[in-house]
């Protein structure tokens, strides 16, 4: 004998017409709405686990398109990557109540209702060896977010300078850097031509996966997620830039423009022999190592300095750095009153200290109150001129590029940059 369930469902089936208060019905069917497309009944969670188990997700899933892309292209220079559904159009993958759906006409992508006008156009530099290859890691979660259509990958060193200049004269209206301080330095130097802006409404992005991070610290971006918002945020502002001509390694006169910071003495013999310590390490590692090296071997340098025409006075230095932003060497305070657009370059002079002093004073010189310093002082000038009988090494955005002499000419007002 049946059980009484069994039996209840063995009569509706065939019997319907004995149990009036139940409403006979296909089993996976239901009445399509008048106003509707048909739809198939909800499938139960053992029919939805079932699924799941034979038909794993596919390997195109949106989610994963980027990083597919990705791999195939590694080892290319350019990528055109999928646009997100939500970038492709926003309007349309929203949900919105009934009562809106009358409104979509006017509808916006923002959650407001100013108007906003087309989104500039976006491309991407980057450098895929930054912060040991994290870079490529984390690309694919970015393109989700921002919805990039172009990338371009550097493949050797100024590489992102000529990429960057490229993009710029295809018309492309907002670049983003990449990598860590060098990228944005290298990319930022594409921007310009002739001494002039090649489009002065051109905005420029970071995307800091450096290992020094020091930029991002005057910017006050603390992460990569954070980057992320200030991109999406779409707020700028104008900041200035700076020319330094200098003696190349290689001999001869060279030129470059940098947004943070400058620094001859011992910072530049640290980022020398951190340069040349990279085929033997890495990174961060080559940079401690030629930390430790340099202070033991460094001996002061006697530099002649001259600001905004003034008659050249002589010191006898540890370091001079020129700052429109407030950080190097990966994290040193080293101009704490820098701004970046207020027109004039913060010139901190500290002197010879001697190996023990240095080593006991070395928590102040990195933090914010590194003018209290007896053996440091500090300038603003606008136009910087320092020469010197003894071969002094010199950085540039924490890159080694010569020695003295060198000029710098401060450029106001010079790049729209997004920021917070």
């Amino acid at each position: 004998m049946l059980p009484p369930r069994r039996r209840q469902l063995d009569l509706q089936a065939h019997h319907p017409g004995d149990m009036p208060h139940r409403r006979h019905q296909a089993p996976a069917h239901v009445e399509p709405h008048p106003a509707r497309p048909p739809q198939r009944a909800l499938p139960s969670r053992r029919h939805a686990r079932h699924r799941a188990q034979v038909h794993p997700r596919r390997r195109n899933h949106p989610a994963q398109r980027p990083l597919l892309v990705l791999r195939f292209l590694q080892g290319r220079t350019r990528a055109r990557l999928p646009r997100p559904r939500s970038a492709r159009n926003p309007a349309r993958h929203r949900r919105r109540s009934p009562h809106a759906r009358r409104h979509m006409s006017n509808a916006t992508t923002r959650n407001d209702a100013t108007p906003r006008g087309p989104a500039p156009r976006t491309a991407a530099v980057i450098n895929p060896r930054a912060a040991n290859g994290r870079a490529a890691a984390h690309w694919p979660r970015i393109v989700e977010q921002i919805g990039l259509v172009e990338a371009l990958f550097t493949q050797h060193p100024h590489h992102a300078a000529t990429l960057a200049t490229q993009l710029l004269d295809e018309g492309f209206e907002r670049i983003l850097a990449v990598g860590g301080d060098g990228t944005i330095s290298e990319t930022m130097n594409g921007f310009f031509r002739d001494g002039r802006p090649i489009n002065p409404n051109a905005e420029f992005g970071i995307l800091p996966m450096g290992t020094g991070g020091d930029f991002q610290r005057t910017l006050a971006i603390p992460s990569i997620d954070a980057a992320v918002h200030v991109i999406l945020a779409g707020k700028t502002r104008t900041i200035d830039a700076a020319h330094i001509t200098y003696e190349a390694h290689t001999g001869g006169q060279a030129s470059r423009y940098f947004l943070n910071l400058t620094s001859f003495g011992m910072g530049g013999e640290v980022a020398t022999r951190a340069k040349n310590s990279l085929s033997t390490y890495s990174g961060k590692l080559a940079f401690m190592y030629a930390t430790v090296e340099v202070f033991f071997r460094y001996h002061a340098k006697t530099v002649e300095l001259s600001l905004d025409g003034a008659p050249p006075t002589t010191h006898k230095i540890l370091n001079i750095a020129l700052g429109n932003g407030r950080y190097h060497g990966g994290g040193m305070h080293v101009c704490p009153q820098a701004q970046l657009d207020d027109g004039t370059l913060e010139v901190t002079i500290i002197e010879d200290l001697g190996m023990f002093t240095l080593a006991k004073d070395l928590p102040v010189l990195y933090s914010d109150n590194i003018y209290k310093h007896p053996k440091v002082h500090h300038h603003r000038a606008a136009h910087i001129r320092a020469t010197s009988h003894d071969k002094v090494s010199i950085e540039v955005d924490g890159e080694a590029v010569g020695t003295l002499p060198i000029e710098v000419q401060l450029l106001p007002h010079a790049i729209r940059i997004l920021a917070p």
